[in-house]
């Protein structure tokens, strides 16, 4: 496994490291996308890069690469 379990089978990153569950349009649900926000420990930080080059679903990406609305929140504030 490329993140040495980082992520689980599913994709998911570890419950205690996330920031939030976001659902991109909660008045639409039938087309909306649901995602999660995680922090990465900086010690498992090449381990994920690792794991987002191999995720063959492309299911996961770095915050600064999302183009959700979230994303763009966050990036507005700093």
């Amino acid at each position: 496994m490329a993140t040495g379990g980082f992520f689980d089978d599913d994709n998911v990153p570890p419950w205690d490291t996330w920031v939030g569950q976001f659902r991109e349009d909660p008045e639409m649900p039938q087309q909306s996308q649901d995602y999660i926000i995680s922090w990465v420990p900086p010690v498992f930080v090449e381990a994920v890069a690792r794991g987002i080059q191999a995720n063959p679903e492309y299911c996961i990406q770095w915050l600064e690469d999302s183009t959700t609305l979230m994303a763009q929140r966050l990036k507005d504030l700093r």
